[in-house]
């Protein structure tokens, strides 16, 4: 009923599209139940909600239901990712395939990929049309994005020129692989990212990993992992990090009604497992349960070419700190205040 009234407001404003970010459990609670989707796309299947589901398969399920219950809408299929099998056989009434891996028949792909640090730069391939995209957002996994909004496009009838120009327009997403810098004198990068599963972890170290590998420059990370959910992802989390990254800093990231000290120590159980060599508490890695603490701690540690990377909360306000408890928390806010602090700046009250 919440969304359906939301619906109605935006409707009786005038507003033409709505694109909503449809949860597992949404599906599965019937939270969606009575709305009619013109367009779905799947883009990948996580390790995220396995805990409330129980196995991947149902998580699967759980998704692939949409699909199944809107059969008139049009499918943007992700065929990248090892599931898009089963959303194929789902049968929507019109399907969209995009990759940025495989050759694609009737389908939408990148090529003649350009990476930089700041974005990429790479050439569309659709029904025999070519467009050279100047995307400003890094990552191949945005590429990846970048690509089921065209479909999106595509499938909404927009001319190819618009969508063009609405993603180059793009400039960043606020705590979406967003660069944070105060000042000119600042010589090394900080990066805040929502990045808060296995695999999103992974192509966020992996994109800062590629765009060291030339310059040189250490990479500082600071992560925790989320109370209430899946357990096993904790040192998982935590491998990745220490696999990708030269220091790590784990610390608190809503813990919800769990004890967040014990959540940092499976976190940091994992960095020691995916760390080759042998690392030191204090000296190549270290636990500070005050979040802010550990964000300034990285920051301490930064020098010329260095990035930290700053993943789990991206742009969110709060903390959740127990069940239905939370408090004011911003990373942004925290790394603005640290680097102005570091470099003897003004220090904004935002």
């Amino acid at each position: 009923a919440v969304i359906n009234n939301f619906l109605k407001k935006a409707i009786n404003a005038g507003c033409k599209y709505a694109i909503l970010e449809t949860t597992s459990q949404a599906i599965d609670q019937y939270r969606i139940w009575g709305l009619e989707f013109d367009i779905l796309v799947f883009s990948n299947i996580s390790h995220d909600h396995i805990e409330y589901h129980g196995t991947k398969e149902k998580y699967v399920d759980a998704k692939l239901k949409l699909f199944k219950d809107n059969p008139q809408a049009t499918a943007i299929i992700n065929i990248d990712d090892p599931q898009a099998p089963k959303f194929l056989n789902a049968k929507n009434k019109r399907q969209i395939f995009y990759s940025v891996k495989k050759p694609v028949d009737h389908g939408l792909v990148a090529r003649k990929i350009l990476e930089i640090p700041t974005g990429s730069i790479f050439t569309t391939v659709y029904g025999g049309n070519q467009t050279t995209i100047d995307l400003q957002i890094p990552g191949m996994f945005n590429i990846s994005n970048a690509l089921a909004a065209i479909a999106i496009g595509i499938a909404s009838g927009i001319p190819f020129e618009k969508i063009k120009l609405g993603l180059e327009n793009v400039s960043g997403v606020p705590g979406r692989m967003e660069r944070m810098k105060v000042t000119p004198k600042q010589d090394f990068e900080v990066i805040v990212d929502y990045a808060h599963n296995a695999d999103s972890l992974k192509n966020v170290y992996e994109t800062i990993r590629q765009s060291l590998a030339k310059r040189g420059g250490k990479i500082i990370a600071v992560l925790g992992a989320t109370g209430r959910r899946d357990k096993s992802k904790r040192p998982i989390m935590g491998a990745l990090a220490g696999k990708f990254s030269d220091l790590v800093v784990v610390t608190n990231e809503d813990p919800y009604d769990e004890d967040p000290q014990a959540i940092i120590d499976q976190v940091a159980a994992g960095v020691l497992k995916g760390r080759k060599g042998k690392w030191r508490l204090n000296t190549n890695y270290w636990k500070i349960l005050d979040r802010h603490e550990a964000i300034s701690k990285a920051i301490s540690m930064a020098k010329r070419g260095d990035i930290v990377i700053i993943t789990g909360k991206g742009a969110e306000e709060v903390m959740a700190v127990g069940e239905n408890q939370f408090e004011p928390f911003s990373d942004r806010r925290v790394v603005k205040y640290e680097l102005a602090k570091r470099f003897n700046m003004p220090i904004s009250e935002e």
